[in-house]
């Protein structure tokens, strides 16, 4: 189960809804998450509280998601909207400054990562089809509000932006807005858009976790194309023109578009090799050829077995393994066999395939380098490499043939972004696993510590930064180091804190260039020993021997998690840890010097409040406004087997106020059941109108106070459709 830790909630709405979505999405895949919301109408007074709940998870290192409306910062100005021209630019940015203080006070708080949704409007403009194209319209001012908030969060360290009006692009504006239920309990959108924002919000947790699909393994028949290629020839594959060959080929190209952007491509397939290969090559409409695969096992074997081999010779790990096959018993055996490895279950048509791609929260993508969009051809080369490492004869004249190139650089504004990311999904062969978040690299370079990113090239790749060498003081990494058996200085001692190096570029020697480079920085820095240490987890065997021939000795042994140390003697500069095959083109160890970004914990005394929105009325108010029901046959309401609603409504009911089987429904009551408050009431509705297509209008819904009444209402209005 991949633990996502705690997320905090923040917003003016009630965000309640979206705190039990989420737990629904991360159940489903298999994710362990726990929410915390901020106090409905309190966002502001609880990130100013350091003892209160939501402080302390921010503190404690807890991811933060911050949601507003348009419609709850700008007011009626949204079915207004020249009425925000007569106050300006400057009336735009008083609108949102609450939503921006939010944002601020999150990250004064702590250093976990901040999703924060782009302002958008659930509601359509007054100003009609014109208002795309108006200056003064809706679009306009939710364009100039967005672009003020991301100037002023641009310095912010660990700020992500994610694109709402895509999210109800999705869903649907109708279907996304809250309509009744934001009167009733200040929802601010309604359960379907609530499971679409989950997904998306559990994706970004598992991209910036480390956690999201990096290889991409493919079955051939009736997968990547229709038909039996063994039985039907090439010239019987339904691939391209009508349907279903253009839903085949459409599907390969959404596929392509994943590898463009990172995810490495293979195949496991039982088919003969030349056969499938040779289709794969000439068929004309084929689009994934095999020059687009990093590595294939394509015969009659268990594609278990050959995708075990193919994450083996790609040093990769099973869970950043995704498996499309369109014959189940083949997942499941994959499933048994690689129980991390993501298996989803392939829809029967091919076109409802390339939505569950869209989907699926595993293969989505938050931020972009130029190293993701090589990966896959750095995987390619890596494959051909080692194929030619196995005939060669002399490992080192090969080596040496490569023309390695290496360059230490330091931390910076050029290469920030690709550095944070190696220190987040690097597994296997990183030394300590330390997850640093890019407001403690700051903190380590202020105090003196060397940051340095690691770029290699040679002959078959291009230059890309593949690892990462944090170096401190000792007497700055905040834990208990036993210096008794060293030698040199101890009080001058320096300590690795870090050292990682993507599995693309192992087995050139790369890592003892790094603790090469680790003595002479070291050294500069007055050091009398260097230390280094091996945290040991489930995934990280390979750099566990770093240190052992390298001239470290074990301080206390060589037990998991223990010190290794190298006395710096004057005049020896270690010159044997750089192999004769590697050389290093630029060993710079301190950053230029740069104006500092502002400040992200500048922050008001109190949170602004919107000068155009209206005060909200309380979400516990059991006084319903005015509503009419839904109309007989309307799409708000479908009729059903009365069995088979009752059956669909105790397994909600159950499920949402957590009770279990042998729970007498018949005696629940609000009075009895304490979680069955008001709040719980409301997103009882709104889940059953998304799951059951039944909506239970106002006055009908704040008449219900147990579970026998909501029975008899739901019976009333299915009844009524």
């Amino acid at each position: 189960m991949a633990d996502l830790g705690t997320l905090a909630l923040l917003g003016s709405a009630n965000l309640d809804i979206l705190a039990e979505a989420l737990a629904s999405e991360a159940a489903q895949w298999n994710a362990a998450l726990q929410c915390r919301v901020a106090t409905y109408g309190r966002a502001g007074i609880d990130l100013r509280d350091n003892t209160s709940g939501l402080c302390r998870s921010l503190a404690a290192g807890a991811a933060a998601v911050v949601f507003e409306r348009a419609e709850d910062l700008l007011g009626e100005a949204v079915h207004r909207p020249l009425r925000l021209y007569d106050r300006g630019q400057d009336g735009i940015a008083a609108a949102v400054a609450p939503m921006l203080d939010t944002v601020r006070q999150a990250r004064a708080r702590g250093t976990g990562p901040i999703l924060v949704f782009s302002l958008a409007s659930f509601s359509a403009s007054t100003l009609g089809m014109v208002d795309p194209a108006a200056e003064q319209g809706l679009a306009a001012a939710l364009k100039s509000a967005n672009a003020h908030l991301r100037e002023e969060t641009a310095g912010m360290a660990g700020v992500h932006w994610i694109d709402t009006d895509a999210l109800i692009a999705e869903v649907g504006r109708q279907a996304a807005a809250p309509g009744m239920y934001w009167h009733a309990a200040r929802a601010p959108f309604s359960a379907g858009f609530a499971a679409a924002l989950s997904r998306r919000v559990i994706a970004a947790l598992l991209f910036l976790t480390g956690r999201s699909t990096r290889l991409l393994v493919l079955d051939l028949d009736n997968t990547l194309w229709g038909g039996v290629l063994g039985e039907d020839g090439m010239g019987g594959l339904r691939l391209g023109g009508g349907y279903p060959g253009g839903a085949f080929r459409e599907f390969q190209s959404r596929i392509k578009g994943l590898a463009d952007r990172g995810i490495v491509l293979a195949v496991a397939s039982k088919n003969d090799t030349d056969l499938a290969l040779g289709a794969m090559a000439d068929h004309p409409d084929m689009l994934i050829r095999p020059d687009d695969l990093a590595a294939h096992r394509i015969g009659w074997s268990e594609k278990a077995d050959g995708i075990a081999a193919m994450l083996e010779e790609l040093s990769l790990g099973q869970a950043h393994c995704m498996f499309l096959d369109d014959n189940p018993l083949e997942r499941a055996k994959v499933r048994q066999r690689l129980p991390q490895c993501q298996v989803p279950d392939l829809p029967e048509r091919v076109e409802d395939r390339i939505a569950m791609l869209d989907r699926h929260p595993y293969l989505d993508c938050l931020s972009l380098t130029g190293s993701d969009v090589t990966r896959g051809a750095q995987y390619r080369a890596r494959a051909q490499l080692r194929r030619a490492e196995a005939a060669a004869e002399d490992l080192q004249a090969f080596l040496r043939g490569l023309d390695i190139r290496i360059t230490f650089e330091p931390y910076g504004p050029s290469n920030r972004q690709r550095i944070e990311q190696l220190i987040v999904k690097t597994n296997q062969f990183n030394a300590t696993t330390r997850r640093h978040d890019a407001a403690t690299l700051a903190h380590i370079a202020a105090q003196g510590g060397l940051i340095l990113g690691v770029g290699v090239e040679d002959r078959h790749t291009p230059y890309e930064i593949m690892g990462v060498l944090i170096l401190r003081a000792a007497r700055d990494m905040g834990v208990g180091l036993d210096l008794s058996a060293v030698s040199g200085p101890a009080d001058g001692a320096w300590v690795i804190d870090s050292l990682m190096l993507s599995c693309r570029i192992l087995g050139r020697d790369v890592e003892r260039a790094m603790l090469w480079q680790a003595v002479q920085s070291a050294r500069g820095q007055g050091a009398g020993c260097l230390m280094g240490q091996i945290i040991p987890t489930e995934r990280n065997t390979p750099v566990r021997q770093i240190y052992q021939g390298a001239g470290f000795a074990p301080l206390c042994g060589a037990g998991p998690g223990d010190i290794w140390a190298l006395d710096l003697e004057p005049g020896d500069d270690r010159a044997s840890l750089l192999p004769a095959h590697l050389r290093v083109v630029s060993a710079r160890t301190r950053p230029p010097v740069a104006e500092p970004p502002r400040s992200p914990l500048a922050t008001v005394a109190s949170a602004p409040r919107s000068p155009l929105a209206t005060t909200p009325a309380s979400p516990l108010a059991t006084s319903p406004l005015s509503t009419t029901a839904p109309a007989p046959g309307s799409a708000a309401c479908a009729a059903g087997d009365p069995a088979a609603l009752n059956k669909t409504l105790d397994a909600l009911f159950r499920h949402k106020l957590g009770l279990d089987a042998s729970t007498d429904l018949s005696t629940v009551t609000m009075e009895n059941t304490p979680a069955w408050d008001s709040l719980k009431h409301v997103a009882l509705a709104m889940e059953i109108e998304q799951t059951m297509q039944v909506r239970l209008p106002m006055e009908v819904l704040f008449s219900i106070h147990s579970y026998a009444d909501l029975r008899r209402a739901l019976a009333d209005q299915a009844g009524a459709c």
